[in-house]
């Protein structure tokens, strides 16, 4: 998996469009994975709330963001990643339904300096 992520031309990879954590196990490939591909920066969406405990053993090019599951829910203070969905435009930060729906140059999702992502139902 790492050879194959370290041959695109890409330097950012998202974990699960779909699916999530299954164990402690798979969350330990994961940071595997990210460890040996460290000029790609790695994003992991995941509603497994057990994995707060293990965000400080992340690799620095990992960010684990929690997704909160109920909409208009507000951010989980335990986590330092989060991401939200909202029924208020004006309160969506995620820029992508405004650019077909592509992430194009914005990178929020995958950095760890912006605490939530704000998505907007639609």
């Amino acid at each position: 998996m790492a050879a194959q992520i370290n041959s695109k031309k890409s330097k950012w990879f998202r974990w699960h469009d779909s699916g999530d954590l299954q164990s402690l196990k798979h969350l330990a490939k994961i940071f595997k994975v990210a460890k040996l591909t460290p000029e790609i920066q790695h994003w992991l969406p995941t509603r497994e709330a057990w994995t707060a405990k293990y965000v400080d053993r992340a690799p620095a090019n990992l960010t684990l963001r929690f997704s909160m599951p109920m909409v208009n829910q507000e951010a989980a203070g335990n986590w330092p990643n989060t991401s939200t969905v909202t029924t208020d435009k004006a309160k969506a930060t995620c820029p992508a339904p405004d650019q077909d729906n592509q992430c194009k140059d914005c990178r929020a999702c995958w950095s760890r300096q912006v605490k939530n992502i704000a998505y907007y139902k639609h």
